[in-house]
């Protein structure tokens, strides 16, 4: 058992990943949860199925992969006139 599943006592499928929750991840992004939601099903659309792991509870589970695609995401917004 990983320490977020210890923690939590939810399960999900990491493959190697050491993922973390949304609201962990939209306050390291600096934006609302809103937006990060956004974001994702942004990629997830593209991606054409559900691009990040999921919880037991269906929730997103964002990895350091994820979230290093996640500010490339916010970095192309921004430039964008």
């Amino acid at each position: 058992m990983d320490d977020y599943s210890a923690f939590t006592g939810r399960k999900f499928r990491t493959s190697g990943r050491n993922p973390s929750p949304y609201s962990d991840v939209a306050k390291q992004l600096k934006i609302a949860p809103e937006t990060l939601r956004k974001y994702a099903n942004l990629v997830d659309k593209i991606n054409g199925e559900n691009f990040f792991t999921r919880d037991s509870n269906n929730s997103r589970m964002y990895s350091k992969k994820d979230i290093t695609l996640l500010k490339r995401v916010i970095e192309l917004k921004k430039t964008q006139v």
